[in-house]
Parts: structure tokens; sequence; C-alpha cells
């Protein structure tokens, strides 16, 4: 599910999710590299749900709409203001 309701938890939801991704974006990273880190906090059980490859991008998406992220001409992303 893209949004939370009440059936579904905020870190069930894509919404939630990108909230997790955008956390991990402190400096230029790779597409792989961030993934990585998610992953890694999915592992660690630093966040109560799992996503899948789809959900990450998806989440990417939706940041990039909203202006959150951006793309180097290299191809890192990067937190946006």
């Amino acid at each position: 599910m893209l949004l939370p309701d009440k059936h579904l938890r905020l870190s069930e939801s894509v919404l939630g999710f990108a909230g997790l991704v955008l956390s991990l974006i402190v400096k230029p990273i790779t597409f792989d590299h961030l993934w990585k880190r998610v992953q890694d906090q999915q592992v660690g059980g630093s966040w109560p749900a799992a996503h899948g490859a789809e959900n990450y991008v998806l989440a990417l998406c939706f940041l990039f709409s909203i202006g959150s992220v951006d793309v180097t001409p290299g191809g890192e992303l990067f937190r946006c203001g």
C-alpha cells in the first residue's frame, strides 16, 4: 500500500518507507549503495516492516516527484534543500 490506513501501519506503507530512505541519504550515494543501507536497516531490526525492491523504487519515485531527492550527472542520489 502506498498510504497508511487503519489496517496498515506507517512503517508498512510506501510513504513511511520513503521517510526511511530519505533519512539514509546524508551525502550523494549510488542507487545500489543506498539499497544496501536500506536492507541493513531492515535486517538489523531497526525498521519494523519488510519492503522489497519494488517499494524501494516507488519510494524513490515519490521522493523525486516531491523534490526531496535528485540525481547528479554522475548518477548519485542526493537530498535537496
